[in-house]
């Protein structure tokens, strides 16, 4: 049985925003790892899905080290990638194409943004699932109006079906990164308070990653 200890009973966190990612984030690893998904790219909608993503990628790793797997790699690109080809960059560096990825985001509204990184992923003939902490409709919302491929998983928390979420895509001091400009101008740059908070912001995605991973560990 899973068990997740209190978020209050954590030592030494630095923002209450990542903490709530935790139990949302541990279940949806739960259903990854229990369908045995292996991915050989993690790609996280950037600057909204950055904390997340790094979570699910250092826990996933984790289970790869363990396992002696391949490490996944993790990347990032926005929205606007087709304009700044983003992602034509991120893909010129793999020898071979990535079979399966995973594309990770804090929160899905309208699909907007998922509908352009599947329509990616689907013209580059890569089969891809999602995860996300929160989604504004219901499964099958998404699933009828974005043509999600049956080969396509949507994971999210089922427990608690999230349509809302601590907004740390939002909070720009946890990232370093402004949103929606291009790669060049996104990272935050000569403001040292903004540093030291994405630092600080860094430091509870090791601590909350090394949470989860013993947490599904122990569940196993």
């Amino acid at each position: 049985m899973l068990q997740i200890e209190a978020r209050k009973e954590v030592i030494g966190v630095h923002f209450t925003e990542i903490a709530e990612l935790e139990q949302p984030i541990t279940r949806i690893l739960k259903q990854i790892i229990r369908d045995g998904r292996k991915y050989d790219l993690i790609i996280g909608d950037d600057t909204s899905g950055r904390i997340p993503t790094l979570i699910i990628g250092r826990v996933l790793n984790a289970f790869a080290q363990e396992r002696e797997q391949k490490k996944i790699p993790v990347r990032f690109a926005d929205r606007f990638f087709e304009t700044s080809d983003e992602m034509g960059k991120i893909f010129e560096k793999f020898s071979k194409k990535p079979g399966r990825a995973l594309f990770s985001t804090e929160f899905i509204a309208r699909s907007y943004t998922l509908q352009k990184f599947g329509r990616f992923f689907l013209k580059q003939d890569i089969v891809y699932d999602v995860a996300t902490i929160g989604m504004l409709e219901e499964e099958n919302f998404y699933r009828d109006n974005m043509c999600l491929p049956d080969s396509t998983m949507l994971y999210f928390d089922r427990d608690h079906v999230v349509h809302h979420t601590p907004m740390v895509y939002d909070r720009r001091f946890l990232t370093g990164l402004r949103r929606n400009v291009c790669i060049e101008d996104r990272v935050i740059r000569n403001n040292r308070s903004v540093r030291y908070y994405a630092t600080s912001a860094r430091k509870d995605v090791s601590l909350f990653s090394e949470r989860i991973t013993d947490c599904l560990r122990g569940d196993k």
